[in-house]
């Protein structure tokens, strides 16, 4: 009876024992995997030549005309990750990106993700047959007095920001950009995971 004893008590201190260690393991393992992403997440900004911004700025809200004719301001997306560019038909280098923001696009238009296009002092229709001609369906945004790039600062486009979820600016990028490369994807990725853990 004794030993019985002995022994039920000796395999519940083997079970806590194992719990215990299994508990603290896979609390180390979960902060190694963290670590390495945090450091493959601050990897990234750099590789693509993005400004962090870092304490985030608060995005000064705007409200301009869409080529549907309706009118929308930043506010509106609040929840959502921003990819706010600043661009011109004219400008060969925004031009030559916008290709890979349509692919960019198509791989998170239905994740929390929104690519604004802002266009600087260029007639609706103008944008509109660019845009068709080039197959480019996302949002695109009219600034017509150049008022909103004057606010954020424009020298030369295209230049993008990312906002977080809160309407804070946490990067910036001046100059054209392969928006669809693997890194591309991944910071997008990363960013959209940040927001869902609550940064």
């Amino acid at each position: 009876m004794e030993l019985r004893k002995r022994s039920t008590i000796i395999i519940i201190l083997l079970i806590v024992i194992c719990i215990v260690f299994a508990y603290f393991y896979l609390s180390y393992r979960e902060e190694k995997i963290q670590r390495e992403r945090e450091v493959e997440y601050e990897r990234l900004y750099p590789s693509l030549g993005i400004q962090r911004v870092d304490p985030p700025e608060e995005a000064e809200d705007f409200t301009l005309k869409t080529l549907k004719g309706g009118t929308v301001s930043l506010k509106d997306y609040r929840g959502r990750l921003i990819f706010l560019n600043f661009w011109a038909t004219w400008c060969g280098p925004c031009r030559a990106e916008m290709p890979s923001m349509q692919r960019l696009w198509e791989e998170f238009k239905e994740e929390d993700f929104v690519i604004l296009a802002i266009n600087i002092q260029e007639e609706s229709k103008l944008v509109s047959s660019f845009m068709n001609e080039r197959g480019l369906s996302f949002p695109v945004l009219l600034d017509e007095k150049g008022k909103v790039a004057r606010s954020y600062g424009i020298r030369g486009i295209p230049t993008t920001f990312f906002l977080n979820p809160e309407g804070e600016i946490i990067g910036k990028a001046v100059g054209a950009r392969d928006w669809d490369s693997e890194e591309s994807f991944q910071l997008i990725e990363e960013l959209l995971l940040e927001a869902l853990l609550g940064g």
